[in-house]
């Protein structure tokens, strides 16, 4: 990743992965983790491959304090299951649940939580989980990627709201 200041006194961030430069700009200069989970969502939503995605979420879960960050994480095995759970280094969490899995898992969204609420904020997704699909074992739900996400939009703004409170 490569950062310039701008004339405007704005920053131009690049970042190349497999040939592909991705750029943006912002008002303030970035963290590395705000650099890399920028570069994370804009792959997101320009659907990028799954291998690439999970690349980036690896420099992005590396790049962070691990003593006070944590996720809540949304993985797909892409066949109608999602896990939920938590984890300190969510790249590392897919490598291992992949070595048990005889499908390709990705992760469709991963929510950071600093400090002492993550336990919270896993009980809270999987509350909301259990609210819209059908539990299948343990942390696994019955639903697809694309109704995950209309869920976790749905609730993301109430689990703002929870972890001000």
């Amino acid at each position: 990743m490569s950062v310039s200041k701008l004339k405007n006194g704005s920053f131009r961030y690049r970042f190349q992965i497999n040939h592909k430069q991705i750029s943006f700009n912002s008002p303030v200069k970035l963290s590395k983790k705000d650099q890399v989970l920028r570069v994370y969502q804009i792959m997101s939503e320009i659907g990028m491959n799954t291998n690439e995605h999970n690349k980036v979420l690896l420099k992005a879960t590396n790049a962070l304090d691990s003593k006070n960050t944590t996720y809540v994480y949304f993985i797909s095995n892409h066949r109608g299951a999602i896990k939920v759970g938590k984890a300190i280094d969510v790249g590392l969490r897919l490598k291992t649940l992949q070595t048990s899995s005889p499908y390709e898992l990705e992760v469709i969204k991963a929510i950071p939580y600093c400090g002492r609420n993550y336990n919270q904020g896993e009980k809270f997704w999987q509350n909301a989980m259990k609210q819209h699909f059908k539990p299948l074992c343990g942390e696994w739900f019955e639903a697809e990627d694309n109704d995950v996400l209309k869920v976790i939009s749905k609730y993301q703004n109430l689990d703002m709201e929870k972890r001000q409170t």
